[in-house]
């Protein structure tokens, strides 16, 4: 009979150990605890982030993380990154606070996470400088690229923005440069420049420089009196700047030969397009013949011209005939056409 008790007791106690038994592949009854044991977790005092979100995940070494808890650190969101140049941070007990509420379902209450962590957990956004040599070098490729002109005829020069570099998200960087649509690429040249960062507009940075332009431009090869017809011989091309007075000056030779100046210019000096007329065709006192003309009617007149004026120009008339004054277009040196 006593036999038979110890074999039943046996058998409970076997039944008891079922699967946790030291059979191979079963696990010992210590197995069970260490499921529900003090979960010890290390935080990071100092983190650097690359997306735009912070995770959980984000504050702590993973390699020290068990699988299961990496995991669910890595999809619990806890807010936006900070912009680049400042901080955002997260106090002790705010991540005890997160780690609480997400670990709760597996089991863990706040007695069995046992954190490490200081105080403090400053959180910075990762970031790349932009330094002004790169700046620089956007700038004069744009300008490259997109000016109307020779590119050995441009100088850049004096490039400036606003700090000594320029911060970004780490990150897929492109560019692109925006300029005014009616922007002529000379003297001074402003752009801006927007940094896309993953596909997104991170930073814009207004850019400016000197775009200085160097073209043949007609110069006096001697001393030019007014009401002179400039000849072939008379001139000669410089290379000149022209960034700050683009349309000021002659820089074709059919622009200059067969003018008359207006005014003296000196030797060598850049022969200005406001400063010549054609030649003079007809001069104050000349007499001349008035055309009238009407459809189907021809009529000419004695005049006398009141004032100077070359081929193509108005001047005004006296009509002998009549000693009325006339407005007229002059056709030639002897003639001039009423005006209507």
């Amino acid at each position: 009979m006593m036999r038979s008790r110890i074999w039943i007791v046996a058998i409970v106690f076997a039944s008891l150990m079922g699967p946790f038994g030291n059979q191979p592949g079963g696990r010992s009854p210590c197995a069970v605890w260490a499921a529900v044991d003090t979960l010890k977790l290390e935080a990071l005092s100092k983190v650097q982030v690359e997306r735009k979100r912070v995770y959980l995940i984000d504050l702590f070494s993973e390699a020290a993380l068990p699988e299961n808890v990496r995991e669910l650190l890595a999809k619990s969101d806890i807010g936006e990154a900070p912009a680049v140049g400042s901080e955002k941070v997260i106090h002790r007990d705010q991540l005890k606070a997160y780690l609480v509420r997400l670990l709760s379902p597996q089991g863990y209450d706040s007695s069995q996470i046992d954190l490490q962590a200081s105080d403090r957990i400053t959180i910075r956004r990762s970031s790349v400088q932009i330094s002004k040599e790169q700046i620089e070098e956007i700038y004069k490729d744009f300008i490259a690229t997109r000016a109307p002109w020779d590119a050995n005829d441009v100088v850049v020069r004096g490039v400036w923005f606003s700090g000594a570099t320029v911060e970004v998200p780490a990150g897929n960087m492109s560019h692109e440069v925006v300029a005014n649509p009616n922007e002529r690429f000379l003297g001074n040249v402003a752009v801006t420049v927007h940094f896309v960062v993953d596909g997104e507009k991170e930073r814009s940075v207004r850019v400016a420089g000197k775009v200085d332009v160097y073209q043949n431009v007609v110069h006096s090869l001697r001393a030019i009196r007014r009401n002179e017809v400039i000849q072939m011989s008379d001139v000669e091309f410089q290379r000149t700047n022209i960034a700050d007075t683009p349309d000021r000056f002659a820089t074709q030779m059919d622009q200059v030969v067969g003018k008359r100046m207006l005014r003296e210019l000196g030797f060598h000096q850049p022969v200005a397009l406001a400063d010549m007329d054609r030649p003079l065709t007809l001069k104050r006192g000349s007499l001349v013949s008035i055309l009238y003309e009407t459809p189907g009617l021809k009529l000419s007149a004695k005049g006398q011209a009141k004032e100077d004026g070359s081929a193509g120009s108005t001047i005004r008339v006296l009509n002998i005939t009549t000693n009325k004054t006339v407005l007229c277009l002059i056709v030639d040196e002897t003639t001039v056409r009423a005006m209507p």
